[in-house]
């Protein structure tokens, strides 16, 4: 009876050790896992970050990697002394909109993305894509929520300069680049819309060009000639912004497209005689208009 006791008890104690063994090599290889996706979160580019969400408006940080630092210009150890309540503005423009991402990843489990304006510690401003998820399993009392953080700002900065390039492309295409009013296309498609917008309404077109606008630019210079021009394209503008149709069609030729019914002939006669009064030119300057 004792030796079946003894070899029962050297039994347990075998498989005791064999489990502890079973064990440690598990716990050593999953030590070993973490360490090698530490070790790639802390050297991938762009910035990892680990929050643990308390609630609504509260959240503490549990990791950052090293691309982190690096977009917010932060040593690790004066990070650490600033403010932990990550999703502020003093860090994100748009930090009310992050926190509704991920209060709403919380419920839905969902995975959220979010372009931001972010900044800097000498307050610089980059552009940030922020891909976010709920992490789960986790030993903790509160959800942790995952941040994968890009630098778009290069690509922002070139969207940026996409769209004023065809701005400029358009404002080229539709506008004289003297006088800064619309060309002889885009006054022809501008009326011919008001045409057909009003097809019971009566108009007035009015053709504009200066007499001998050759000799003006011989004696007085081109550089004169070229103010003269966008004097009147500023007369145009004061005078009839509201409720007309103008443009410089070719040269020293425009035209002045409005209702017959806010046509007043007298007064158009006045302003013209009096348009270029403040600019003391020494000979006549006549404009012909029908």
């Amino acid at each position: 009876k004792q030796v079946f006791i003894s070899r029962i008890n050297n039994v347990l104690r075998l498989h005791n050790t064999e489990s502890i063994i079973n064990e440690n090599n598990l716990l050593n290889s999953q030590l070993e896992t973490r360490d090698q996706l530490q070790g790639i979160m802390d050297n991938m580019d762009g910035g990892v970050a680990m929050l643990e969400i308390k609630s609504s408006s509260e959240s503490s940080i549990v990791y950052l990697n090293n691309g982190f630092y690096d977009l917010f210009n932060y040593a690790k150890t004066e990070f650490e002394k600033e403010d932990t309540n990550l999703i502020s503005n003093k860090y994100f423009e748009d930090a009310d909109l992050l926190s509704q991402k991920i209060n709403r990843s919380l419920i839905t489990k969902e995975r959220f993305s979010i372009e931001t304006k972010a900044y800097q510690k000498n307050k610089n401003e980059i552009y940030l894509q922020i891909l976010g998820s709920v992490l789960t399993n986790q030993k903790s009392d509160f959800p942790v929520v995952l941040l994968i953080i890009y630098d778009i700002t290069a690509l922002k900065n070139y969207e940026f300069e996409l769209v004023q390039t065809n701005y400029k492309l358009q404002y080229r295409a539709n506008y004289d680049i003297l006088t800064n009013i619309y060309n002889r296309d885009a006054f022809l498609d501008a009326v011919q819309k008001q045409i057909e917008s009003d097809i019971n309404e009566e108009f007035v077109i009015i053709s504009y060009n200066f007499d001998k606008f050759k000799a003006v630019n011989e004696i007085l210079g081109n550089k004169t000639g070229d103010l003269i021009l966008k004097r009147f394209a500023f007369f145009l503008n004061k005078e009839f912004k509201e409720n007309a149709i103008y443009g410089r069609i070719e040269a020293d030729r425009f035209a002045l497209f409005m209702k017959l019914s806010d046509f007043d002939e007298n007064k158009l006669i006045y302003h013209l005689d009096h348009c270029f009064d403040d600019m003391n030119l020494h000979h006549k300057v006549i404009i012909s208009a029908g």
